[in-house]
């Protein structure tokens, strides 16, 4: 890094950190920011591809929020903490906060499955009322051909997603799932899905929408260039006088965008070079 960025001093009467949002390189093994299911129209199962830009459909469903009532599944500090980590991995759940998030951890259902058992078919249209996270164990993903032969496509290991799909778009089941030994599974329902989860998703996403026409460096992207953008961005807070990069990190992987606040950028050489405001970007 070629100066040091941090927190600029703020109004002593503010009480909220400053944040930065940022888009990262993605590594084949970056467990931290976890990966993207395939949220286009399910034309075959993909629930663990790489990151496109979210076009979500909502349902008839959604018009009936005003009749949801949260539901409570009873779990263990262990399993709220094991559940916690994996949906912090995961892009459908990672931008949850405050009340939704204790309001879906609290509707995840845990579930033991035997090996062999079927837990989603392909082509059911009936029994798409869930999604899963595997806590513990792994699961298999057939796709069956046109010939009707079955296909070994995807292992699904601990904490990772799958089901999703039939969810959102109200579709059958895209791939039979077929425990691959003992394991145990969270179950979330389609009510808390659609009415918390997707709508959440999607209201974050309008914001950082428009907050994106406010940002200079990307102003001669296209609007799907900058979904795609938004499609990588994860929130990361900061309070006063904290760095955010240093000078001389050889680590330079991180791209910022100033969400919220104030930042100061300096060398050791001269002191402050550059100030920070809102829409600014650093770390290119």
């Amino acid at each position: 890094m070629a100066a040091t960025v941090q927190i600029a001093p703020a109004d002593p009467t503010a009480d909220k950190p400053f944040d930065t949002i940022e888009s990262m390189e993605e590594d084949e093994d970056d467990e931290e920011l976890g990966e993207l299911p395939n949220l286009g129209p399910p034309a075959g199962f993909h629930a663990a591809s790489k990151r496109v830009s979210v076009r979500s459909s909502f349902t008839s469903d959604m018009a009936a929020g005003k009749n949801f009532k949260p539901v409570v599944h009873q779990k263990t500090d262990a399993e709220k903490e094991k559940l916690k980590t994996a949906m912090a991995k995961l892009f459908l759940f990672e931008h949850l906060e405050g009340e939704q998030l204790t309001q879906v951890l609290d509707a995840f259902e845990p579930k033991s499955v035997p090996a062999g058992e079927v837990i989603i078919k392909q082509g059911d249209s009936v029994d798409v009322r869930q999604l899963y996270i595997v806590g513990q164990g792994q699961c298999r993903v057939l796709k069956r051909s046109g010939s009707g032969e079955e296909q070994h496509v995807l292992t699904v290991r601990e904490s990772e997603c799958f089901g999703e799909l039939a969810l959102m778009y109200n579709c059958p089941r895209a791939a039979t799932v077929v425990a691959e030994e003992a394991s145990s599974l969270f179950a979330l329902d389609r009510e808390t899905f659609q009415y918390i989860v997707q709508s959440s998703f999607m209201r974050k996403r309008k914001v950082y929408e428009e907050f994106m026409t406010r940002v200079p460096a990307l102003a001669g992207l296209s609007t799907e260039e900058k979904n795609k953008v938004i499609d990588v961005l994860k929130k990361r807070r900061y309070v006063d006088g904290d760095n955010i990069i240093q000078e001389g990190d050889a680590k330079a992987d991180t791209f910022f965008i100033l969400y919220q606040g104030k930042a100061i950028a300096s060398k050791a050489s001269v002191g402050i070079v550059k100030e920070y405001v809102a829409g600014d970007c650093f770390g290119e």
